[in-house]
C-alpha cells in the first residue's frame, strides 16, 4: 500500500550534464555570431581608415601643388628627399620700360638704384594702397641660386619698404631704400628687346618650406631666406598631415629648359594601424619670369 509519506515526488530542473550541454551550445552559437558581426565591422573600419588616408594624402598634395603654381618662377628647389622650398607670390604686374609721354620717371631704371616706377595698369589681387616691409619684389628670376642669395640682383633685400599706390591709370611702386635691379647684368638694351610677357615684376610675401618631420608633414612660413635649403630657425610652422611615412615621402624637381616646363614630382606615403597609402602627383611649372 502506497501512502503519502512513501509516494515519490517528480523532480524539477536540469541535470548537470544538461546544463553543460546548453552552455557549450550557447557558447558555440555566440562564437559563430561574433565572427559574423566582428568581421564586417573590422572590414568597415579598415575601409574607413584607408579612405581617410587617401583623402588626407590627396588634400595634402593639392595644397602643395597650389603653392607650387603660385611660386616665383625658378624659385622652387628641393634637397632630393623630403624638403621642398619656394617663394610665394601674391601678385604680379608688367613694369614700364618705356615711359608714358612727358613722364620719364615712371619707367624703371636698371642703370642705377631706383626708388619709384610704374607698372602697366593695376595689380589684380592686392588692395591698393599697399605697404609692407616683410615682402620682396623680384624681376627676371632665372635661377634659385640668385633669388635666394643675400646679395641678390633680381630681388629686393629683406626689410625694404614697399609701397604701392594708384598713379592715374597705373599703379606706382615706391622702394625705400632705393634698389638697383640688374637682371640683365645692368644692360638696359637687352631688357628692351624682350616681349612684354618677359617684363613681369612679382610681389612676394616670403618663402614656403615643406618638411617631413617624424610622422608629420609641416609647412614653414615667415622665416629668413637662406642661400642653402634647410630647416628654418625662425618663422612659424603648421602641420599639414599626420601619419606620414617620411622614409617613403619624397619631393623632386626638374627645372626644365627653354623647350619644356619644369616638373615637380610629389610622393607621399601615409600609414595608420597597418594601412598604408602612397599617392604620386606631378606638377608642371612654367618658369618664364
Amino acid at each position: 500500500m502506497v501512502t503519502a509519506s512513501t509516494r515519490r515526488r517528480p523532480q524539477a530542473g536540469f541535470t548537470l550534464v544538461e546544463l553543460v550541454i546548453v552552455i557549450v551550445l550557447i557558447g558555440s552559437m555566440a562564437s559563430i555570431a561574433g565572427k559574423l558581426i566582428v568581421q564586417p565591422v573590422e572590414g568597415y573600419l579598415d575601409l574607413s581608415r584607408r579612405a581617410e588616408l587617401v583623402d588626407t594624402a590627396e588634400m595634402t598634395l593639392r595644397q602643395v601643388a597650389r603653392d607650387i603654381r603660385r611660386a616665383l618662377p625658378n624659385s622652387i628647389r628641393t634637397d632630393g628627399s623630403n624638403l621642398l622650398e619656394m617663394l610665394n607670390t601674391v601678385d604680379a604686374g608688367i613694369y614700364r620700360c618705356y615711359p608714358p609721354p612727358g613722364d620719364p620717371d615712371k619707367r624703371i631704371d636698371f642703370s642705377a638704384a631706383d626708388d619709384s616706377f610704374d607698372i602697366y595698369g593695376h595689380f589684380g589681387d592686392i588692395s591698393v594702397p599697399f605697404s609692407s616691409t616683410s615682402g620682396y619684389l623680384a624681376i627676371n628670376s632665372m635661377n634659385s641660386t640668385d633669388v635666394y642669395q643675400a646679395a641678390s640682383t633680381v630681388r629686393t633685400p629683406a626689410g625694404t619698404q614697399i609701397d604701392i599706390a594708384q598713379d592715374g591709370s597705373d599703379d606706382q611702386i615706391q622702394l625705400s631704400p632705393a634698389f638697383q635691379f640688374t637682371p640683365f647684368n645692368g644692360s638696359d638694351p637687352a631688357e628692351l628687346g624682350q616681349s612684354i610677357q618677359g617684363r613681369r615684376v612679382y610681389l612676394i610675401d616670403g618663402p614656403v618650406l615643406y618638411r617631413c618631420n617624424g610622422d608629420r608633414l609641416e609647412r614653414h612660413t615667415g622665416y629668413t631666406l637662406s642661400s642653402a635649403i634647410g630647416v628654418p630657425g625662425d618663422g612659424s610652422s603648421a602641420t599639414v598631415a599626420n601619419h606620414v611615412d617620411c622614409d617613403h615621402t619624397t619631393f623632386t624637381y626638374q627645372p626644365g629648359n627653354a623647350q619644356r616646363s619644369g616638373l615637380a614630382t610629389l610622393q607621399i606615403t601615409l600609414t595608420d594601424a597597418g594601412e598604408t597609402v602612397t599617392l604620386l602627383h606631378q606638377v608642371h611649372v612654367v618658369n618664364v619670369p
